[in-house]
This record gives C-alpha cells, structure tokens and sequence, in this order.
C-alpha cells in the first residue's frame, strides 16, 4: 500500500478538532510512570493556526517514537498484558485530519527527541512514514513527557466544543484524578443528575466471554445535551473503547 496514504486515510477516523485534541490528552492520561498524577495542559494559538498539547507522561525516547511512527505497529503495554488503548495507533495520524504538521517534544530518562511529520511529505511517501529527525537524545534535565504540536490548522478551533468533548471523556479516567487545561479552562467530569438506573449483569450461557460485565444504564432527569448522551463502553480503567448511543 501507499503508506503515506495509509496514515491520511486513517485521519478520516477524526470527525473535528474535539476528537481529535482527545486522542492526544487520552494518550497523555494513559502512559505515566508508576505514581504520577497526570497532568495535560492544551493551548490553541488562533492566530497562529497552532494547537499544542503537553503532559507530564512518562514520554518517549527513539525506540518509542519509532514505534508511534510505524503503520501498523503493535501496542506495547499490551502484548505485555497491560491496560491499554492502542486502537489503530492512531496518534500518528490524528493531527493531518484538522492540519499540515505533526510535532513530537518528548523527554525520556534525560534524553529529548524532537521529530517532524508534514502532510505534504506523507502524499510523496509511498513505502515509509517520511519522519525528519530534529533532535536526537539531546541530555536533557527536564522531567519525562511529550509536548505535541499540530502546526497549520485548517479552519477556526472551537475551543468550548474541545472543551465539552473532553469533559465528557474525562470519565474512563476519574480513578486517576488528572488535571486537564485548556487555554484558561479546567476541564472536569461532571455526572448528569438522573432519576432511575438500571443494572444488567451478563451470564456465561447467553454472553460467554462477556460473563460478569455489567452494563449500568442511568436515566438522566432532564434531555441532555448531544455530546452528554450515550453509554461509554470500557475495556478497563482508563480505556474507552466507545460511546454507543443504541440509535436515540
């Protein structure tokens, strides 16, 4: 296949700027070291057509980025058994669905890479992921995490749909208590009040493998805004697979 296509094509998973500064604050909460309260801050640089999102993960060194940057690589935390999205690999691919470029800062164990990513070099690119080294394992005395860049952005940036979008999605990972800023905003969950909930408990005979999950289904006392609505399916702590609506 023509893999600079490949990645463009993937960016069509990204409906707007919302999805898409998610996948990279849902990146950000997933990968920290052991006792880290995470913490993400986004700014959108209007003027600029600039949104960066930046954290305090566990970052990325060489080893890393080549794997972020490889078509169809496997997620590590999950062939060692570990809670993780990993959906598509889908981080590489996010930014070129609202923009040009893609920038990863990242420090890791005192060392910084910084790569690059260009739309216009992903159209020319047919067996590699056209990838320009900027720094390699520059000693750094920073803390680990991964500043990402999204330069050239198409269009006006809603910020409160950002805004909203995330607070929604916020709940996979309450458990964590993680600080997420954007711009001037705090963004955090907050649960609809709701009337009736109602518990449904899978059994091996009917669902198999799906035994003991619980589906829990709250009744909201008043209609609910569109980006509120729906029931998020998991597949652990920290880890949306989906937002199912059933068709309402």
């Amino acid at each position: 296949s023509h893999v600079g296509r490949d990645v463009l094509q993937s960016s069509s998973l990204f409906k707007d700027e919302a999805a898409v500064v998610w996948e990279y604050i849902s990146n950000s909460l997933q990968y920290v070291d052991s006792g880290i309260k995470p913490r993400v801050s986004v700014e959108v640089q209007a003027r600029k057509k600039v949104i960066t999102i930046s954290d305090n993960g566990r970052g990325m060194d060489r080893v890393d980025l080549q794997r972020f940057f490889t078509m169809h690589g496997e997620n590590l935390d999950r062939t060692e058994g570990k809670l993780g999205r990993g959906r598509f690999g889908t981080g590489k691919s996010a930014c070129f669905a609202i923009a040009k470029s893609l920038i990863v800062d990242s420090v890791k164990n005192g060392k910084r890479n910084v790569v690059r990513l260009d739309r216009d070099d992903l159209e020319k690119s047919e067996e590699q992921i056209p990838v320009d080294e900027l720094v390699m394992d520059e000693p750094s005395e920073d803390e680990n995490g991964t500043k990402v860049t999204l330069e050239g952005v198409f269009g006006k940036v809603k910020v409160q749909r950002v805004v909203e979008y995330t607070e929604r999605h916020l709940q996979a990972f309450r458990s964590l208590s993680p600080e997420v800023l954007i711009d001037d905003i705090i963004c955090e969950y907050n649960e609809p009040d709701f009337s009736e909930e109602f518990e449904f408990t899978a059994d091996a005979e009917t669902h198999g493998l799906l035994q003991g999950v619980c589906l829990s289904i709250k009744v909201s006392q008043a209609p609910l805004k569109p980006e509120q609505r729906g029931i998020a399916i998991s597949a652990g702590e920290g880890n949306m697979v989906a937002i199912e609506t059933g068709g309402v």
